[in-house]
């Protein structure tokens, strides 16, 4: 999401006026100083799925120091939610859940977590697409490049 705002600055291009919120930040000014931080925490969501208990969705918020999993069921109360908390500083290597003995950063990254879009599922290959079509045509996606040999 970070990507269009940061060309559209590099390239000196204004951002378009679009009836949508662009919700990217450009990240010129980290490029420009790689030490800088731009975000207080990323975020993003993975499904699982498992026999039985359908998909779940582990909806994550990543902090310098600490990485916060939400497993539930889309549209579940929070409160159903099983927590993963991991902290950088002590276990890197994410050895040890610490989400059942860190109440006060565990709902520190929930509050940021919160502000978030709730996940959704995938859609599945197999199921029909939403316009009622077949599916859209993405050459671009799918062209392979030519290839050259350098003399």
């Amino acid at each position: 999401m970070d990507l269009y705002p940061t060309l559209c600055e590099l390239a000196g291009l204004p951002k378009p006026d679009l009836p949508q919120k662009l919700e990217g930040k450009s990240l010129v000014p980290v490029l420009k100083r790689p030490g800088r931080n731009s975000k207080q925490a990323v975020f993003h969501v993975y499904p699982r799925n498992r026999r039985g208990d359908g998909q779940i969705l582990g909806r994550a918020v990543r902090t310098e120091r600490y990485r916060l999993v939400e497993w539930k069921k889309p549209g579940a109360a929070s409160d159903t939610a099983d927590l993963e908390l991991y902290d950088y500083q002590a276990d890197p290597l994410e050895t040890k859940n610490l989400a059942g003995g860190t109440a006060r950063v565990v709902a520190k990254l929930r509050a940021l977590l919160a502000r978030q879009p709730e996940g959704r599922p995938q859609i599945s290959r197999s199921a029909p697409p939403p316009h009622g079509r077949g599916p859209i045509a993405a050459p671009c996606l799918s062209a392979r490049m030519p290839t050259t040999t350098a003399n």
